[in-house]
Parts: C-alpha cells; structure tokens; sequence
C-alpha cells in the first residue's frame, strides 16, 4: 500500500470517527475536512459549498434522531476513498411525505469522495432512504 493510501485512509478514519461523534455539524468540526468550494453530488442533486453539506447534515442527524455510524468500511487510493456504513437511528422527523414514526431506523449508505490538497474536494453519496423509511414504517 502506498504511502497516498495509507494517508488516504486515516484521513477516511478520522472522517467517519468525527461525524460518529457529533451532535450538530458546523464550520469549525467540519473545515478540517472538507474544502470551502466542495462539489457534493447527492442522489440526483449537485450541490456546492460547505455551507450546504452541513446544513443538510444537520436535518439529517435530526430526522434520524443523532445516528449511530456502524458496519463501516473503508477502500482507498492515493486522492479517494469509498466508505460504506449503515446510520441507525430512530424516525424522529417528517422524511420522503411519511411523518415521524419514532420507531427504529437503519439507512444503508456509501461515500465516495476525492481529496485536493488534503481535504474533500468533491464527495458523492448514496442512501438507500426509500428502503430505510419501509423498514421504518414496518418496525415493530
């Protein structure tokens, strides 16, 4: 493994173990991380700034009731790296038309992102919401 890799990787570590922690995204936990002028493609939206990534963020840790990271993975490269990890929570807030259920949730989700001068220039991420919100109305 290379040396980028290696760098990539722990950088990926450190990502996934601050988002684990926290309560609320903002500038400060998040400027160590990610490039002012981030390109975040999420689903079928391109979206741009570091501003937008937290306060979607941030609505998102709410509606699943602050989540648990869990199940992560990691691949890296010498600029990139995939993470895969599930976000288990609980259906606090309204999501995709349904109301909050409060029951349990678990949200299957992959990151990728390429770094630019060590930090995330560009992220994409997938979550399976709509899957998520059948096993939340279904949960027990």
């Amino acid at each position: 493994m290379s040396d980028g890799t290696v760098a990539c990787r722990r950088f990926a570590e450190a990502f996934v173990a601050t988002i684990s922690s926290l309560r609320e995204f903002t500038r400060e936990n998040m400027a160590p991380y990610f490039h002012d002028d981030v390109t975040w493609q999420a689903g079928v939206m391109r979206l741009e700034g570091i501003d937008i990534f937290i306060a979607a963020n941030n609505q998102a840790w709410q509606t699943l009731g602050y989540p648990a990271v869990r199940d992560v993975e990691i691949d890296a490269g010498e600029d990139f790296a995939v993470v895969g990890y599930t976000l288990a929570g609980t259906h606090e807030l309204p999501m995709m038309g349904q109301a909050a259920t409060g029951k349990p949730i678990a949200m299957p989700a992959l990151l990728v992102f390429r770094l630019r001068d060590g930090r995330i220039a560009h992220l994409r991420t997938m979550t399976d919401n709509a899957g998520a919100m059948r096993v939340a109305a279904n949960a027990g």
